[in-house]
């Protein structure tokens, strides 16, 4: 051994410090190389110089040691990081299966069952009430019996912009309505024979807030021995008598208004519809001393707007078209505007009510406000028109 194996280190520092001077003054001097040769260590732990030998004996020189250097490292270093490596292997796996297992025990704990009413309308009722109130992950289900063609309505009034309701089948694959696309009101046939299930609900970031909700839930189911008819009735006011009616053309809906009384033209006239038709009323909102006749369509889910189909007598001799501009003209009352409209007569004004929400947005929730439309029949350039003269909020 060229080197004594105590104080390897000082030697080892002491030999790369001269080599490297060494290689400096190669550089200078391409005919010599300075190295150096075995020595004592002086007083500071360097070898002195003693002469000019070969790059080979410099190469035997520091070689040994580096060996060796490498070899003592390695068997220090690499124990310790395996071990290391293993342990934070070991660590996460077993912070995974912990977590694991804490996380499905607090989604079993945190799992709450529904609460469930059943809703007899079977027991010579066609409605019902519910005023009450759900917290957080809590349900509420409101369950009937129905035939296929019967016309569920559906309407959820709450100050929390959170819930919402989903009505599905027994059985089914997906459900029949779902409230935080489509709004809070439904109304429609119902497909099949079977149970229904109405379910309230607040939404994932209300429930983990573990919010509180109360709400006010209506249902209407129409008599079973009515599913099967369509919409059929009189009205009369003013000597002048109206059937309405909804029929089926080549497959489309239409309503069907067949006046009786007028003194020119007495014609059927039919309009196509989308929606199912709630009510007609008749009326004489210009108090000129002819009637009109409002027919109200709605179609279920949210962003459909209501329909209204109207006609008045003109002077009893035949009828016109009244026409209702659409919510869009009024940019004040198209704020947050997404359909679901109803109508109704109420002192000599036509009235439209519908839901307010955040934004025109198909993602936005509800206010919780209602806007109100009050409007006036006037006589127009081409017929008779119906004019926007305030709304309001609550």
């Amino acid at each position: 051994m060229l080197l004594p194996r105590k104080n390897d280190r000082l030697v080892w520092n002491g030999a790369l410090r001269r080599f490297r001077g060494a290689h400096r003054r190669r550089l200078a001097h391409p005919d010599r190389i300075t190295a150096y040769r075995r020595k004592p260590l002086d007083d500071d732990g360097v070898i002195e110089a003693d002469r000019c030998v070969s790059s080979t004996r410099v190469e035997r020189l520091i070689e040994p040691v580096a060996n060796r250097f490498q070899r003592r490292m390695d068997s220090l270093i690499y124990p310790f990081v395996v071990g290391v490596l293993r342990k934070i292997n070991m660590n996460f796996w077993l912070g995974a299966i912990l977590l694991t297992v804490i996380f499905t025990s607090a989604q079993a704990a945190t799992e709450v069952a529904p609460r469930v009413e059943q809703v007899p309308f079977d027991k010579g009722t066609d409605s019902a009430r519910f005023n009450e109130s759900i917290k957080g992950r809590l349900t509420a289900q409101y369950r009937t019996t129905a035939k296929a063609g019967q016309i569920l309505t559906v309407d959820l009034k709450t100050s929390n912009t959170s819930v919402y309701f989903n009505i599905s089948a027994k059985g089914a694959d997906a459900a029949l309505f779902n409230g935080s696309i489509m709004g809070n009101h439904f109304m429609g046939p119902l497909p099949v024979d079977g149970e229904y299930t109405v379910q309230v609900y607040l939404m994932r970031n209300a429930a983990r807030r573990n919010e509180v909700a109360n709400y006010s839930l209506s249902m209407n189911l129409s008599p079973s021995s009515d599913s099967a008819q369509p919409f059929d009735q009189t009205l009369e006011l003013q000597g002048i008598r109206f059937q309405v009616k909804g029929e089926w053309v080549d497959g489309n809906p239409v309503v069907r208004i067949s006046p009786q009384g007028l003194e020119i033209d007495n014609s059927a006239i039919s309009r196509p519809q989308t929606g199912n038709i709630a009510r007609a009323e008749v009326a004489d909102l210009d108090q000129d001393g002819s009637p009109e006749i409002y027919v109200f369509a709605r179609s279920p889910g949210r962003g459909m707007p209501g329909e209204l189909v109207a006609y008045a007598a003109n002077r009893k001799k035949s009828l016109s078209e009244i026409y209702l501009p659409p919510v869009s003209e009024n940019a004040k009352w198209a704020e947050g505007y997404q359909g679901e409209d109803e109508f109704a007569v109420v002192e000599n004004a036509l009235v439209r009510r519908f839901p307010v929400y955040e934004s025109a947005d198909a993602g936005a929730g509800r206010t919780g406000k209602m806007r109100q439309v009050r409007y006036r029949l006037e006589a127009g350039e081409a017929g008779w028109v119906l004019k926007g003269d305030e709304g309001v909020e609550y």
